[in-house]
């Protein structure tokens, strides 16, 4: 049985790795055919990268519509790619060469090669970018690529494996050690402390959140579903053949290649029951969620394309083609959450026996993300006073606390300052964004002032 070719922490696990025999093969392919030369195509768009084990190169794809964009060189043999949490880097192990190469998105070209352990398959990044984890593949040990000295700063032995999934807080990676389980690598202490007694442990996945793990059964067969924290198996799930667990990032469903029935089955991860099977093509080498888990991507190696399911149906709605057998797909990570606060305040007069400023405060979330909370100070004549539940004032001085905002929402808070003597007089006042939450990105409207002018009319402008 080959052992596997495993993904990114982005995606899941491929399922056939190469004997050294089929990598000499795969070998004169390359040799034969020569490597694609690099191409730049303009496009635009959100997009992912597909790495190409038979032309040496790293595809930088449409996530929409699947179509290439350009191309561009990576190792020798590419077979797994991870970016960086700020995307701004492209790690790709290349399984031929023995080599991780570091990619600038960017500018697209190459920026370091490192040497790692023998015909590696799959690595993983640290959630603070640190840190590449490079699985071994053929080697027993684990090489750990230091980011920001541009180099293997160690190497960690352990029994052979050939994937490898870190945990969200960076403090575990799980190993898919065949025989020998699941392993448990503690990244502070660099040794293993654990196993899970996953029979053939083929492919690997972690829940978001970490506490759920997902292994295959490399020899094909059920998967198993394991508590991180005490590595105690939940559940198994059937499948047919060897394939690639893949969870969604909300943690509701699982997606697993099946290599027998040549579909994605799609799994409820709270009850175990499967809701959908997508047919894809023969030898699915990965599988990579967008971050808003509406398409999942899926490589195939046979069939040399990139499958997108479109996860609302679970329909297979494109089959892009123009890869070369195709293995790793890495999709960019969400942008972090962010909520525009626009800050207005207004004012007027009202004639009475005293006469009284009105002032209104406007609060809008301009988006792109829903607003949780937010924090208003305002500075008002000391005669203010407000009504409102959420607002405190003394002397003038206002804080008024938000609640949550959907995008495009706006929400009041008024005040009544009455003032006396105030011919000829002028009133400053202000009002300033001082918290919220998600993070504001445009603080240009965080402000806004008003001044009133009291004559025989009030002017405030």
């Amino acid at each position: 049985m080959p052992s596997p070719l495993p993904p990114p922490r982005t995606g899941a696990r491929r399922p056939i790795a190469r004997s050294v025999a089929a990598l000499a093969a795969l070998a004169a392919v390359t040799a034969a055919t020569g490597a694609a030369p690099a191409q730049r195509v303009t496009g635009s768009g959100a997009v992912v990268y597909v790495a190409n084990m038979e032309s040496d190169t790293v595809s930088v794809v449409s996530s929409a519509t699947g179509v290439t964009l350009r191309e561009f060189p990576a190792g020798d043999g590419p077979v797994d790619a991870a970016l960086a949490p700020d995307g701004r880097h492209l790690y790709v192990a290349d399984m031929l060469s023995s080599t991780l190469t570091v990619i600038d998105t960017a500018t697209e070209q190459v920026t370091a090669t490192a040497k790692v352990g023998d015909h590696p398959q799959a690595l993983a990044v640290s959630p603070d970018g640190a840190a590449v984890y490079v699985a071994g593949g053929s080697s027993a040990a684990v090489s750990v690529f230091d980011t920001a000295a541009g180099q293997v700063t160690a190497t960690i032995p352990v029994e052979p494996n050939h994937d490898i999934a870190v945990a969200p807080d960076g403090k575990h990676a799980y190993l898919a050690m065949f025989d020998k389980g699941v392993g448990v690598l503690d990244l502070t202490t660099r040794a293993l402390t654990g196993t899970v007694a996953a029979p053939n442990a083929g492919q690997l996945a972690l829940s978001d959140d970490g506490t759920r793990g997902y292994v295959s059964n490399g020899y094909g067969g059920p998967f198993q579903v394991f508590d991180t924290a005490t590595g105690t198996v939940l559940r198994e799930i059937p499948v047919g053949g060897s394939g690639i667990p893949l969870a969604s990032h909300d943690g509701k469903r699982v997606y697993v290649s099946d290599g027998q029935a040549n579909t994605v089955a799609v799994f409820d991860t709270a009850t175990g029951d499967k809701l959908a099977d997508v047919p894809v093509g023969p030898v699915t080498q990965d599988l990579a969620l967008s971050s808003d888990d509406r398409t999942l991507y899926a490589t195939d190696f046979n069939d040399q394309t990139l499958q997108l399911i479109d996860t609302t149906t679970n329909q297979l709605t494109t089959t892009a083609t123009g890869f070369h057998r195709p293995t790793g797909v890495a999709v960019p990570a969400a942008a972090p959450a962010s909520a525009d606060v626009a800050v207005k305040l207004t004012a007027g007069a009202l004639s009475s026996k005293l006469l009284t400023l009105t002032y209104t405060l406007t609060v809008t979330n301009n988006g792109p993300g829903k607003l949780t909370s937010a924090t208003v100070d305002a500075l008002l004549p000391e005669s203010a006073s407000t009504g409102e539940d959420d607002c405190t004032i003394d002397a003038g001085k206002a804080t008024c606390t938000i609640g949550a905002l959907d995008v495009g929402a706006s929400t009041t808070r008024t005040f009544a300052a009455p003032l006396t003597a105030a011919l000829g007089k002028s009133y400053k006042a202000s009002a300033t964004r001082t918290a919220s939450s998600p993070a504001d990105p445009e603080p240009g409207n965080d402000t806004s002032e008003v001044t009133c002018n009291v004559g025989l009319t009030v002017a405030c402008l």
